[in-house]
């Protein structure tokens, strides 16, 4: 039940996404619905997020940038497979472009990187700071916006699978493949998710 919940939860916040980059507006997102829904946490206990508020102008200030940074640049980096989309919620130069890159275009992609990276780093820091998240609750955002940007990403664009652990503990990195229509979408990526959709 708690892994429909937060499925769901996801569901929305990646079904109002206007574009790639923009993000879960007023009362959507982990929690979303009103009160506390419960979200599991990884451990033994189980951890709540509450309907969070993203309409403070800080949060505002920072997804504008977000959104230009998409349409100035990021879009069109994504579409011509120099960068994907990781794990862990940042995008990144792939591997097996970077070495045929000229110097002037991998130095423009780095700093467009970078500064996307250190973006979503501090969107989530000050989503959970407007919303007074404790500690603990920072980890479920930041996979609400991992899941949400997962969902979101276009068909044809670079994304790495998750990490697996292995038997003897170590961690194997995960997988990268291009997104792939599923086997049953009747609608391109990203559409036809949420309310009323």
């Amino acid at each position: 039940m708690n892994r429909i919940l937060l499925y769901g939860a996801v569901l929305l916040v990646a079904g109002l996404l206007l574009s790639f980059p923009s993000l879960p507006a007023q009362g959507v997102g982990p929690g979303a619905g009103g009160g506390s829904e419960e979200q599991p946490s990884g451990d033994k206990e189980e951890k709540f997020l509450p309907t969070l508020n993203y309409d403070a102008p800080e949060v505002k200030k920072i997804e504008e940038r977000i959104r230009e940074r998409f349409d100035a640049s990021l879009k069109r980096f994504l579409t011509d497979e120099k960068i994907g989309l990781n794990n862990k919620g940042y995008v990144e130069i792939r591997a097996e472009v970077v070495d045929k890159l000229e110097l002037k275009e991998k130095s423009e992609i780095k700093r467009a990187v970078e500064a996307e990276n250190k973006d979503r780093d501090e969107l989530v820091k000050t989503v959970a700071k407007v919303n007074n998240l404790a500690q603990e609750q920072v980890p479920l955002l930041q996979k609400s916006y991992i899941k949400a940007y997962r969902e979101k990403a276009m068909n044809g664009w670079w994304v790495q699978g998750d990490d697996t652990t292995l038997d003897d503990g170590t961690v194997q990195k995960g997988k990268w493949a291009k997104k792939a229509p599923p086997k049953d979408e009747t609608t391109p990526s990203g559409e036809g998710v949420g309310p009323g959709k």
